[in-house]
């Protein structure tokens, strides 16, 4: 049925091994808030970090020693005023990529994307906001946020909508 299908072999054990030199990595430039998965870390910059040329600087000493772990790894990095955003910012420049977006670029800075291209937003949820007339990340942006806890049908739609404003969110 798919003939252009390669199959290879799995090495769980050496993902591991990786996830856990990446994470000692990361840990040499700046503790690591939460794991999001074997390749997806969160770290939260604390004062001046938070200042751009110093989250940027931070964001190079973690791709160094990220390298020197294994010279053909590569990180996207994002940096966001939280953690949803941030994830967003990673994705925008893949494979080996530094998005920083500030709060006073919001949410014009998102704009280029597609509304699959949110984490949280897949086939279902894109059908329900086209559904209710959102076709755009311009037109998802300007939401209410009781517009979006109508699409999510529930207080995630809330949430997602104080996320994409760059609020934290708990």
């Amino acid at each position: 049925l798919c003939p252009e299908l390669v199959v290879t072999q799995a090495h769980p054990a050496l993902y591991v091994h990786y996830h856990h030199r990446l994470k000692k990595a990361i840990e040499n430039c700046i503790p690591i808030h939460k794991v999001g998965s074997i390749d997806e870390v969160e770290c939260h910059l604390m004062g001046r970090e938070r200042e751009r040329a110093r989250a940027i600087g931070i964001a190079h000493e973690i791709k160094r020693s990220i390298q020197e772990t294994g010279e053909w790894l590569k990180c996207s990095i994002g940096i966001a005023p939280n953690g949803f955003l941030a994830k967003t910012a990673s994705d925008m420049q893949k494979p080996d990529g530094l998005v920083v977006l500030e709060q006073k670029d919001l949410p014009e800075a998102l704009f280029r994307l597609e509304l699959n291209d949110l984490c949280g937003v897949g086939y279902s949820m894109e059908k329900r906001l086209r559904q209710h007339g959102i076709h755009s990340i311009e037109q998802l942006c300007f939401s209410s946020r009781a517009k979006l806890r109508e699409v999510w049908g529930s207080i995630e739609g809330e949430r997602f909508h104080d996320e994409l404003k760059g609020e934290l969110v708990f």
